[in-house]
């Protein structure tokens, strides 16, 4: 909600009038399913699932891969273009609808592969939809053999739920859990959200769930309605609760607040905009509180200098530990673009050269990486073990979309011989693979292209540059004095950059597939 000129006066005349803080109290609204799954019709549902199975035919190699697995055990046997067409059309509701498709894809455990609906035909955006519950799961216990599931305290939630429902969780705060829906609490934290997610390793999906089922997000996460009411919770003393999900839609700026210390910022900053008459936003008054405090907080800490960092210092962040003799580096997304591509580059050499000085072996940290941009993952391999020169190629699809999609990246893929650039997506080809034929009988083809660096000429010169500067200066690491620890939530670019390394016996990693 925006605040006019006009309200600025009135509010701060109200406040000098009462000496009191302002009182923001906009409670998000409470719903039900009902509220926004309402009829969709057939022609909808149908050039919804007609545009999603073009989509897959002329651009999604893995449905082709389903078909022709080069290993029966490595993939599941989806077929995602048929499972689409079995959808049924007739008599149905925009939720319901939603959520099938979105299972559908979940099968496919692909990361990269998700589909956001946003409003229903009643306006409802499904973005804006979150369900919670009045409590969060914790592990207790210090090894596997005697740990159990306890409860947390969710304030965000805790207080949407009644008098007697808060009583009874505070009395067992420290009571474990017996028993969820009458199985194991960590079954049912291990299966809450798997179905629609894209985590196929089981660790992954149950530090997810444990970390977020208090709180999910319902286009991600589109449970049934039973799913969502009459959950049992059997706790240890034997006693017993049952609880549905709060559903409540809320807009980013109408969430209620209730931190005094807010408030107190709230009204000092619409006392600035009345001199200056600038319309302001609760929401932008919310960002900058706390954006300063997140900059005070890491003041305080002040616990470790990084040499080295990306803007936001978490995608990716460097230093050299000299009281421990050891190169650390941590990332989190290879996701740069505009004026952050160039940085998180300079970053990478900066780090690099500072690795390469001293005699210390080298430790990465990529976790919960959910990748990016391709270059800087190939870029961060290259400089790590600059004995290796990475080549890329890639197969793809043969069909206009593909082609399209190519052709609009030509700039910045160099063919590695000649180091110039590809004229089109015809030079690129080198080999075709013969997949069969799909359902209608046409021919699968895919071509692998040349190898090419995925960096423009600028780039690409300054690299090699750099690269003769560490043979010719430098005490290069051997791949037993490289250390790189991945998580199970890390993938798409950082999976380049691991495999990059692993293939090339370039590096020793430590995490889960």
């Amino acid at each position: 909600m925006e605040i006019s000129k006009i309200s600025i006066i009135i509010l701060l005349i109200c406040f000098l009038a009462s000496e009191e803080l302002l009182k923001i109290e906009n409670v998000p609204k409470s719903i039900t399913i009902d509220d926004f799954n309402v009829p969709i019709s057939e022609n909808n549902c149908s050039i919804v699932i007609d545009s999603l199975v073009e989509l897959f035919k002329e651009g999604y190699v893995y449905t082709d891969i389903k078909k022709n697995p080069p290993n029966k055990d490595y993939f599941g046997a989806t077929d995602i273009i048929k499972e689409l067409k079995n959808i049924p059309i007739e008599n149905r509701k925009y939720y319901d609808f939603f959520r099938d498709i979105k299972r559908i894809f979940g099968k496919i455990k692909d990361g990269h592969l998700n589909i956001i609906a946003s409003k229903s035909p009643n306006s409802y955006d499904l973005k804006k939809i979150t369900m919670c519950l009045p409590f969060s799961f914790i592990v207790k216990g210090n090894s596997p053999s005697n740990a159990e599931i306890g409860i947390k305290i969710y304030e965000d939630c805790f207080k949407y739920f009644d008098n007697e429902t808060q009583e009874f969780i505070n009395n067992h705060l420290d009571i474990n859990i017996d028993k969820i829906n009458n199985e194991d609490p960590f079954d049912f934290i291990q299966n809450i959200q798997s179905e629609y997610n894209s985590i196929h390793n089981k660790h992954g999906q149950f530090s997810y769930n444990l970390n977020s089922a208090h709180k999910i997000s319902l286009v991600r996460n589109p449970f049934k309605r039973y799913e969502l009411e009459n959950i049992e919770f059997l706790f240890k003393d034997n006693q017993k609760i049952n609880l549905d999900y709060y559903l409540y839609y809320s807009n980013e700026d109408k969430e209620l607040i209730d931190d005094n210390e807010f408030l107190e910022f709230y009204n000092n900053e619409i006392r600035k905009e009345i001199n200056t008459l600038n319309e302001i936003s609760i929401l932008d008054i919310k960002n900058k509180y706390y954006k300063l405090k997140n900059e005070i907080k890491e003041k305080e800490k002040n616990e470790i200098e990084w040499e080295y960092y990306t803007i936001d210092k978490e995608g990716l962040k460097c230093r050299v530990d000299t009281e421990n003799q050891v190169n650390i580096f941590v990332q989190t997304t290879f996701n740069f673009i505009d004026d952050e591509y160039n940085q998180a580059l300079e970053v990478i050499d900066n780090c690099t050269e500072a690795f390469y000085k001293n005699s210390y072996p080298i430790i990465g940290i990529e976790s919960n990486n959910g990748g990016g941009i391709i270059e800087v993952s190939l870029y961060l391999q290259q400089f790590l073990q600059v004995k290796i020169l990475q080549r890329t190629h890639f197969s793809t699809k043969i069909s206009n979309l593909m082609k399209e999609e190519m052709e609009k990246n030509m700039d910045d893929i160099i063919e590695l011989e000649t180091c110039e650039k590809f004229n089109d997506f015809e030079e690129m080809k080198e080999i075709v693979d013969d997949y069969g034929k799909d359902e209608q009988g046409l021919d699968i083809k895919h071509y692998r292209t040349k190898i090419f660096e995925l960096f423009n000429k600028t780039i690409l010169k300054e690299h090699k540059e750099r690269r003769k500067k560490y043979f010719d200066n430098y005490n290069l690491k051997k791949p037993t004095e490289i250390i790189i620890f991945t998580d199970s939530f890390s993938y798409s670019s950082t999976s380049f950059f691991i495999k990059g390394l692993q293939e090339t016996g370039g590096a020793i990693l430590v995490g889960y597939k």
